[in-house]
This record gives C-alpha cells, structure tokens and sequence, in this order.
C-alpha cells in the first residue's frame, strides 16, 4: 500500500491523570495485488481513545474506522487494555476486536477473502529492565472468524484456493520482544 497526500488533525487533552485523544486523516491509496486492489484511491482514518495513568494503574482504550473507497475493506476496531505497575513490572490484560464493515461489496468474488472479523484477548507483562530497555513477554489468543478469513494469510490462501472453510478458526500468538532506546 502506498500512501500520497496525507492530511491530517488531532487532538490530546490531558490532566497528567486521564489523556483523551482524536484523530482524523485523509489520503490517497494504492493498493498493489493481483489484480490490484485500487489506485489513487480516498482513504481516511478517524479514532477516539483515553487512557488513565495514576502511576500504579493503567487503563487504555481506542475505537478506530479506516475508511477505503473501492475494494479494499472498511474497518472498525477497538481495544481496552487494563494493567498494574508493580515496581519495574506492568502485568496487563487486553481485549479487542476488528470487523470489516462492508463485506456485501465483495461477496461471491475472490476479493471475499479481505473481509474480517475476530476477537483477541491478551496476556502479558513489560519489565523496565533499565530507563532505556524493557522486555515484553505477550501471549493473544484470537477467535471469533465467523464466515471470514479472520484476516490470517493461511485462511486467505486456503479460500483463494478454493476451501472458504479456512483450516483456523483461531490462533495463539506469543511474543518476546526487547525494546531499547538510544
């Protein structure tokens, strides 16, 4: 996908207790693909989220759309994130969820395979190793596909080639990062 004339607007309010945040932008996309998905095509992004931090409790949330003329899907999202500092370590948990919102204008085409539905929920902790370096251990188990691919590559692959069924109908992800700040 590539991306040309990006505007955009946003806004943060803050009390150094709760931050709430808005955001709009507008861009032109081409989608690659074969065939390809569009060109030159309006995209625009808004999203609405708040986050609490008194320094030992942390709640984020947001709720996105992602709006893309053509074929290519639209996409409402969200998630909710609640954690606990307990000295250098954040243990938290996260729910979220994404679906496609206009799957009627790929139905009985090939393109069917964008469309998207899933929950995911998420367990995991960060340790601030160091000021400049944390780890992160995650572990998300997603479900809820419903008729879709669930957006995983291998369920796309298998409808493309003719099994709409998808082998999954969820999935395990875990994650072990470092991350560090020069």
């Amino acid at each position: 996908m590539e991306l040309r004339n990006i505007t955009g607007l946003t806004a943060n309010w803050t009390n150094y207790l709760w931050t709430f945040r808005g955001v709009y932008a507008h861009a032109e996309a081409t989608i690659g693909g074969t065939p390809p998905l569009g060109d030159e095509e309006k995209t625009e992004f808004m999203g609405l989220g708040l986050s609490y931090d008194d320094g030992s409790w942390l709640l984020m949330s947001e709720l996105t759309r992602v709006e893309v003329d053509g074929f290519y899907q639209d996409t409402d999202s969200a998630y909710i994130t609640l954690g606990y500092r307990v000295k250098e370590v954040t243990p938290y948990v996260t729910a979220s969820w994404v679906e496609s919102q206009d799957n009627y204008e790929r139905d009985g085409t090939p393109l069917e395979v964008l469309d998207v539905r899933r929950q995911a929920y998420s367990l995991g902790f960060r340790w601030d190793m160091t000021t400049s370096v944390a780890m992160k251990v995650d572990w998300t188990h997603a479900r809820g596909f419903g008729k879709t691919t669930g957006g995983l590559i291998g369920n796309q692959l298998d409808a493309l080639a003719g099994n709409p069924g998808g082998r999954f109908d969820s999935t395990d992800v875990y994650t072990v990062r470092l991350d560090a700040a020069f």
